[in-house]
């Protein structure tokens, strides 16, 4: 019973930690700025599969100023190309902290969290259902 609680604690608290980044995800989505990045740099770098390949992007940020930042996803083949355009958004204050918008730039740690929770959940969660509803199969002598 134990090792049952402490799986559902395990997938419960993994629940929780996909719900805080969905909910920054939501925030950044109804409160960022929009706006069209560069590609300006193709930055090789080594993987377990040989060579990958991660966009550097500029902008002009809320007030003027250029900014540039890496994308943390890396492909092979490279996703974009050198002077190719995309829509970026980012915290007001925060241009630093700018975002590609796709779906798995925004959700993939709430879907990575999630998907590493549910297991855990359904095994903690199957346990204590059983046993409530069910209890002990094996009466005693």
């Amino acid at each position: 019973m134990i090792i049952h609680g402490i799986i559902l604690l395990v997938g419960t608290t993994g629940l929780y930690f996909a719900l805080v980044q969905y909910q920054k995800t939501r925030l950044l989505l109804s409160s960022g700025i929009v706006t069209t990045a560069t590609v300006v740099e193709m930055i090789e770098g080594q993987g377990e599969d040989g060579d990958l390949s991660m966009p550097k992007f500029r902008f002009i940020d809320n007030q003027n100023r250029p900014v540039e930042f890496t994308s943390g996803i890396s492909s092979k083949p490279p996703a974009w190309e050198v002077g190719e355009q995309v829509q970026i958004i980012y915290p007001p204050q925060q241009a630093n902290e700018a975002k590609v918008i796709s779906y798995w730039n925004l959700f993939r740690w709430s879907i990575i969290l999630a998907a590493l929770a549910s297991p855990f959940l359904i095994i903690g969660l199957g346990y204590f259902i059983f046993q409530f509803y069910v209890g002990d199969l094996n009466p005693r002598i």
